[in-house]
């Protein structure tokens, strides 16, 4: 059936099909072993005669999904193996069916459902997945990882900042609530240590609080401290226009941050981790997001460690958030809202 419509397309001249090949040669000798050598996939483009006749049709480039149905994802719980040196993620790994397997695909299958009946504007909604890490490890029990992804490849959660400002729910403006320093939060509150008490948090005196900010991000990522800033990292300072200065070493800024946080000196020893922390953050997002689709019929779109709701909802979700962070960690979360302006297209 693709072949009986892609050919005839090629045939009018209007796309060009690109034939996938290997990126070398494969021998299929008698008592040769083979394997796979990774190589291009066969690969489509549409040519301006098929752009123009769309356009007749109304088909906006940015506005198809207006135009075509959204699958959601038939698989929405994911795990993987811990990372090996050198790997960009863990293998994914096959998942059992048991109770609790079946409640996790549930809960996200309702959530995707529900999303799906809303109307979007700057955005695609594709579906969420559910990704547990380090599936590898003896006392994993999906309880290490867990956040929610998106699903498609149009995905919000990559959109900069004032692209997700044009975004729109049911035709309204959406507002973002973010758990400030929720890593931190967490951390402190399972090792019964009092926060510090400052309007914001990443304040040091003399260094940015983005290169602040940037060091606890690779840091406790990482089961050990870095010595280094990671690749791309300088680049994010000089495209946010962070002033930067040389001086600010990732040892420097390590010596800077454990005056004013003790609690991180001992973080290549300790017991919790970065998938510990993920997870516990994980369910307050998404204990959040159900009890305001089951309670309110609320709809909102998890970005990490932050909730997008419509601007009417906002002080419900921050209610709902404030109370499911106090509910899995024991105390309150300082929550920030980030108003959009809607840009002029």
């Amino acid at each position: 059936m693709f072949k009986d419509t892609v050919y005839p397309l090629e045939n009018l001249g209007l796309i060009t099909i690109y034939e996938g090949r290997n990126a070398r040669p494969m021998d299929f000798g008698v008592g040769t072993k083979q394997s796979f050598h990774g190589g291009f996939a066969t690969r489509f483009k549409p040519l301006s005669t098929l752009i123009d006749k769309a356009l007749e049709f109304g088909l906006v480039e940015g506005e198809f999904h207006k135009a075509f149905f959204t699958q959601m994802p038939t698989s929405v719980v994911e795990v993987r193996a811990s990372k090996a040196d050198g790997a960009p993620r863990g293998k994914k790994m096959p998942l059992p069916s048991t109770s609790k397997t079946e409640q996790l695909i549930d809960e996200v299958t309702a959530i995707n459902a529900f999303l799906s009946e809303f109307t979007y504007e700057g955005m695609v909604f594709g579906g969420l997945r559910r990704l547990f890490n380090e599936g590898d490890r003896d006392d994993f029990d999906y309880n290490l990882g867990g956040r929610l992804y998106c699903a498609n490849s149009q995905a919000y959660s990559n959109m900069k900042s004032h692209e997700r400002a044009n975004i729109l729910i049911d035709g309204e403006a959406i507002v973002e609530i973010d758990i400030n320093a929720s890593y931190l939060t967490i951390l402190h509150a399972l090792k019964n240590e009092p926060m510090p008490d400052r309007d914001d948090i990443y304040a040091i005196e003399g260094i940015p609080r983005e290169v602040v900010k940037k060091w606890f991000n690779i840091t406790m990522g990482w089961p050990k401290f870095q010595t280094k800033w990671l690749p791309g990292n300088l680049d994010e300072f000089r495209e946010a226009e962070v002033a930067h200065k040389p001086w600010m070493t990732v040892k420097a800024v390590k010596k800077a941050v454990l005056e004013h946080f003790p609690i991180m000196k001992d973080w290549p020893e300790q017991e919790v981790r970065w998938s510990n922390l993920m997870f516990i953050e994980s369910e307050v997002i998404i204990g959040s997001m159900l009890e305001l689709m089951r309670k309110y019929k609320a709809p909102s779109l998890p970005v990490y460690d932050c909730l997008m709701v419509r601007k009417s909802d906002q002080e419900l979700a921050m209610t709902v958030l404030s109370e499911q962070f106090k509910s899995k960690v024991g105390i309150a979360p300082r929550l920030k809202v980030k108003q959009h302006e809607q840009s002029s297209l």
